[in-house]
């Protein structure tokens, strides 16, 4: 899955804004990706102005970070416009500068990753295994996969 680690100032993004951005990096880790949702989690860090610096100075309250980890195998085509388009949509979201936003993705090897119990399969074999899993996950990870918060 991947996991997307969002860090903003303290009181820069609002709920309904870190729902929308939830929702803008699923959506683009599932079409750029080619990744099912439900494999999609993201989650938020608060920075105090004591937390964070860049060249030794405190940094900009206006700065947002998204680092995340992802399953090892796309092209870099992929991870290109993933990026991209995260960039453009927290942008639009949080009224920021591009400059603002810094995107980092590291990938994992599927085979070091286990979620819901299963180690994690390669790109492109999702169906595969999701077929595997026992009927209860798969009627939870269908109702992730269907929904969107916003």
């Amino acid at each position: 899955m991947p996991t997307y680690l969002c860090y903003a100032a303290a009181g820069q993004l609002s709920p309904e804004q870190k729902a929308t951005i939830a929702d803008a990096i699923t959506a683009a880790h599932s079409e750029e990706a080619l990744a099912p949702r439900y494999l999609v989690q993201v989650i938020f860090h608060d920075l105090k102005p004591s937390d964070n610096y860049i060249g030794g100075k405190a940094a900009s309250n206006h700065h947002i970070w998204s680092r995340a980890d992802i399953r090892a195998g796309r092209t870099d085509a992929q991870k290109n416009k993933l990026q991209s388009r995260i960039v453009r949509e927290l942008a639009t979201i949080t009224n920021s500068f591009p400059g603002d936003i810094w995107v980092y993705l590291t990938e994992l090897l599927p085979a070091n990753m286990v979620e819901f119990g299963q180690v994690l399969p390669s790109p492109g074999k999702e169906n595969e295994w999701f077929r595997a899993l026992s009927e209860d996950l798969k009627e939870h990870l269908t109702e992730l996969d269907q929904s969107s918060e916003v």
